[in-house]
């Protein structure tokens, strides 16, 4: 096991803001930084990620990778930019991160995948590493691969569609990625959307990796489109992984938050733009 120094988080893009100078804005960037590493975990909807990372004085020159949560428009709009600061840079994520991704709500069908092409990230001077299975990032850092649905009442929502040839079939979004941080006996668990379920993901990394718990869960849990039952039924059985620290962002719902509260108590964390965390 690693013995950090420390490990510091910087929220640099969330759907809310919390410092003046910044901007918010419906997406996901958080950047992590230890053992002499730089790694950015998703690249938010905008380039809007750099303005905010100068503003608090941190560059996103000399990262040393981007991991991909997975492949929606607001978890990887500002990856163009972000491979121009840093030429040969790894791209972690699953290979489903590039198909044609579309949501309806109304019978219509809005495009929300991947900006470009791989090929037009790669002539920038991307490096992909695609791959279903878990991969090591960093010391004793990893993306989670492919999250197994097993939990009975989680589902992927109805209204997410890929593109094959003509066709819109329903996407169960397979490339639905998480960061798994190895600190001490314990975890610290970065979320994308968890398009997967939250319940499945914790048993997955809670079976892959064998620790004691999770120092903290952060990220998007897509819980804002939820009923109330949904989501309680939810945070009850979060309540089993020994979780120190829960800070719901992005896509968990502001909606939720009294529910959070109620479930987790001074456990519970608020997150935005700006935040920076150390451990």
């Amino acid at each position: 096991m690693a013995n950090r120094e420390s490990i510091s988080i910087t929220i640099l893009v969330e759907n809310c803001v919390g410092l003046a100078g910044l901007k918010a804005e419906h997406g996901l960037s958080v950047l992590i930084e230890t053992d002499g590493q730089r790694f950015l975990f998703d690249c938010g909807q905008t380039n809007q990620l750099q303005e905010n990372a100068s503003n608090l004085g941190l560059s996103l020159h000399n990262l040393d990778a981007v991991i991909l949560s997975h492949g929606h428009y607001d978890h990887s709009g500002g990856l163009m930019s972000i491979i121009g600061k840093n030429p040969g840079i790894r791209v972690y994520g699953h290979p489903a991160v590039f198909e044609k991704k579309y949501i309806s709500m109304d019978g219509s069908y809005r495009y929300i995948g991947m900006q470009y092409k791989k090929e037009d990230y790669e002539k920038a001077g991307a490096k992909f590493m695609l791959s279903e299975k878990s991969q090591q990032i960093g010391e004793e850092i990893y993306s989670c691969g492919f999250i197994p649905r097993t939990t009975e009442f989680e589902q992927v929502s109805p209204s997410f569609f890929k593109k094959v040839g003509k066709n819109y079939i329903e996407d169960d979004i397979p490339d639905d990625n998480c960061l798994v941080v190895q600190q001490g006996k314990k975890n610290i668990l970065f979320l994308g959307c968890t398009h997967s379920g939250i319940i499945n993901t914790l048993k997955h990394v809670s079976k892959t990796w064998n620790m004691s718990g999770f120092l903290m869960v952060a990220g998007g849990m897509h819980l804002v489109d939820k009923s109330r039952q949904y989501v309680e039924n939810v945070l009850g059985k979060m309540e089993e992984f020994n979780i120190d620290k829960v800070m719901p962002l992005h896509c968990s719902g502001l909606n939720h938050l009294g529910l959070f509260s109620q479930y987790f108590g001074s456990s519970l964390n608020y997150g935005s733009t700006g935040k920076i965390m150390r451990f």
